[in-house]
Formats: C-alpha cells, sequence, structure tokens
C-alpha cells in the first residue's frame, strides 16, 4: 500500500514539471497584421512564426524569458517576460526600419567563370561608367 502511495506522489511530481505554458499574441505595424515574422526565446531553441493574421503562439515552461521579434524591414523587439502559471497574451507593434529595406547584397566567388557560362545574370561594370548614366539609385544604374 505505501509502495501505491509513494508511486502516485512520485508521477504526480513529474506532471507538475511537465505543464507547459502558452505564449500567444498579435504582431502589427499600424493595426495591421504582419505575417511571416519570427518570434523566438532568445538563447533557446523555442520560437514560431507569425501566420497570415499575425498571431503567433508556442509553449514554454515557467522561467524568465526574453522574448524576440524579428521581421525584414522592420526593427527587432526584444522583450523580458516572467512565464508563471497560466498562458500569456503578448502583443507587439512593429516600427519600419528604413536602412533594412535599402539593403543590397553582394556575393562573389573567386572562381573565374564565364558569362556565357553563368547560370544568373551577370553584370560587369565599373565606376566611369555609372558616373556617366547619371543614377540616383543603385537599381537605375544598373539599368542602362
Amino acid at each position: 500500500m505505501n509502495l501505491k502511495i509513494c508511486y502516485i506522489v512520485f508521477l504526480c511530481s513529474f506532471i507538475g514539471l511537465s505543464q507547459s505554458i502558452e505564449i500567444k499574441g498579435t504582431i502589427t505595424h499600424k493595426n495591421t497584421p504582419i505575417p511571416f515574422v519570427n518570434v523566438y526565446v532568445k538563447n533557446k531553441n523555442k520560437g514560431t512564426m507569425t501566420d497570415e493574421n499575425g498571431q503567433y503562439s508556442f509553449n514554454v515552461h515557467s522561467a524568465t524569458y526574453t522574448l524576440v521579434v524579428q521581421s525584414i524591414g522592420y526593427k527587432t523587439i526584444e522583450r523580458k517576460i516572467t512565464v508563471a502559471d497560466e498562458s500569456l497574451t503578448i502583443n507587439f507593434n512593429l516600427e519600419e526600419d528604413p536602412l533594412g529595406l535599402d539593403q543590397v547584397v553582394v556575393s562573389a566567388t573567386r572562381t573565374a567563370l564565364n558569362r556565357r557560362e553563368a547560370p544568373v545574370l551577370v553584370t560587369v561594370t565599373n565606376a566611369e561608367s555609372l558616373k556617366k548614366v547619371q543614377a540616383t539609385t543603385l537599381f537605375e544604374g544598373l539599368n542602362f
């Protein structure tokens, strides 16, 4: 009989430890939901992405975490939260990051490649040809 009671107490202690708490919310910009925003716990392997309606949801255990909200074209937000015994609803309003929108990624290899054999369009230009075009943006400069 005592063995059964010990076994039940032992199982109940693990049930209490394994409970997870839901964190949910909506990510918006100027009251418009933003889809496909990354929401994750910093330094942990836990997170999700918002759906088409800007809503997210994932489960964590009771503790203190730093939530990170990140999307291209918007400023990253980090917010420290404490998760207790009940679910949390945490909404975020993202601000545009104009510097992040104007970024251009340039990649190259050290291997010489004939332009006709390249799998993608390659344009070779120099500073003199760009000066002659009088372009105000890089896009205008590449369309000459």
